[in-house]
């Protein structure tokens, strides 16, 4: 009488061949891959962070916020009044998905506390955007999250 053929011991060896050519796929998929950081100095500014804290404080203590407006044609901040009079600042448009689409402006692009840019500068997406001024020696800080289509 002939012996059976058994087909589990290749069963077995199959699976764990197929299980091994997918974790050597992930591993050089996943060194592959992009990783960013949202700042290069993240460990400084976690050692900063009160001051942020400070800022969004003073900023809640005004009567206006800043309002942050997108169209298809514009890309508007205005600020409160009472900032129209800061020393220093910038407003940060930061790109989660992708550095390469992040923009910053300098206080000086300010007219009057206003800040116009063009839609065409942004790829259409989520932004988180980040306002940070100086009113005589102390940070106003704001952030909000704007969709840009």
């Amino acid at each position: 009488m002939k012996k059976p053929i058994n087909f589990w011991p290749y069963g077995i060896v199959l699976a764990f061949l197929i299980f091994c050519g997918f974790m050597i796929g992930f591993a050089v998929y996943s060194t592959q891959s992009k990783t960013e950081l949202v700042a290069e100095d993240y460990y400084d500014q976690e050692i900063q962070y009160q001051q942020v804290i400070d800022g969004k404080n003073r900023m809640s203590t005004l009567a206006v916020t800043p309002v942050l407006r997108a169209d298809a044609q514009k890309v508007e901040v205005v600020l409160p009044e009472a900032l129209h009079a800061a020393d220093s600042g910038h407003v940060r448009f930061y790109r989660p998905s992708n550095e390469n689409f992040d923009y910053r402006a300098e206080w000086a692009e300010f007219e009057t506390g206003q800040l116009s840019l063009a839609a065409d500068k942004f790829v259409p997406g989520p932004y988180q955007v980040v306002l940070q001024f100086y009113l005589n020696g102390e940070l106003y800080f704001h952030e909000e999250r704007l969709t840009i289509d």
